[in-house]
């Protein structure tokens, strides 16, 4: 179930006409559709769909989170999230309780009521949250701007914890469990990949993707091979690796992106890369 709700974050920063909206495909994106425009949006950031089958969808500039019951054909504004100008991030977890990662305050709010109300859990340093996860135990970890910090919660988001700064990262862009356990998060500025294979408990380096500055995408594929979405030198790459994350090769270059935003593969087999700043989508 969690990696299926990371799926929905495919699609980020969608322009339709000067207004955000959603796109939907029925067909393996042979195809797309343009959906019913979010009223003042600039960019969409992330979606998620809830256990009752609703799609959310967080948003820039007036830090809203938006919701559509009737598969993206209509959109309410389930209201701003106080003093969020985006939200960069929505999990659900296995109680159905929603978590947005805003910023410009590093702020985490959570509806436990499908987006009824909102409330502030916690402000962490620094200036935005750009991923959650809910881990295999019930933990729940938010990856931050702040010196690469990722913080972890064993309570629902009552109480956090830095899980200790991850070695010359500045900003921590993505964060993955894999089916081994293990977790792996996406840094800034060296290009670097890290490793936890206690929770969070420590983090070790895997190495600098070479010729990467910034690790903005993780996916683990069905088989258990890891992919890297990258960039550095204004290009965009995917990296691989088949041993855990010990070592990491280029499976290409990505013509004319730079930033590859997400990650996704299909039952089917195929991988998707989201990237900008050309809004391509390859495969």
């Amino acid at each position: 179930m969690k990696r299926i709700i990371s799926f929905y974050c495919f699609i980020i920063v969608l322009f339709l006409f000067g207004i955000a909206g959603g796109v939907h495909a029925v067909n393996l994106g042979d195809t797309w559709t343009g959906m019913g425009g979010l009223a003042g949006v600039t960019n969409v950031y992330c979606l998620v769909q809830g256990v009752d089958g609703a799609i959310y969808a967080g948003t820039y500039p007036d830090g809203d989170v938006y919701k559509s019951t009737n598969d993206g054909l209509d959109w309410a504004n389930t209201g701003d999230l106080d003093s969020a100008t985006g939200v960069h991030s929505l999990m659900i977890d296995s109680n159905g309780a929603i978590y947005a990662g805003t910023s410009p305050y590093s702020d985490v709010f959570k509806s436990e009521n499908g987006g009824t109300s909102w409330t502030n859990i916690k402000r962490f340093s620094g200036s935005n949250v750009y991923r959650m996860i809910e881990a295999s135990d019930g933990s729940l970890f938010a990856a931050t701007d702040k010196s690469g910090n990722v913080y972890k919660s064993s309570d629902n988001g009552v109480n956090w914890s830095n899980t200790g700064d991850l070695g010359g990262a500045e900003n921590t862009y993505t964060i993955i469990q894999a089916s081994t356990g293990i977790l792996y998060a996406g840094t800034y500025p060296e290009g670097t990949v890290f490793k936890s294979d206690n929770l969070g408990n420590s983090w070790s380096s895997t190495g600098n993707l070479a010729g990467a500055s910034y690790v903005d995408s993780l996916l683990e594929t069905g088989v258990g091979v890891l992919y890297a979405g990258a960039r550095g030198d204004s290009v965009g790459r995917v990296y691989r690796s088949v041993d855990d994350g010990t070592t990491w090769g280029v499976t290409g270059t990505l013509s004319g992106a730079w930033i590859v935003e997400d990650l996704v593969q299909l039952s089917a087999g195929s991988i998707f890369a989201a990237t900008a700043s050309g809004g391509d989508v390859f495969k």
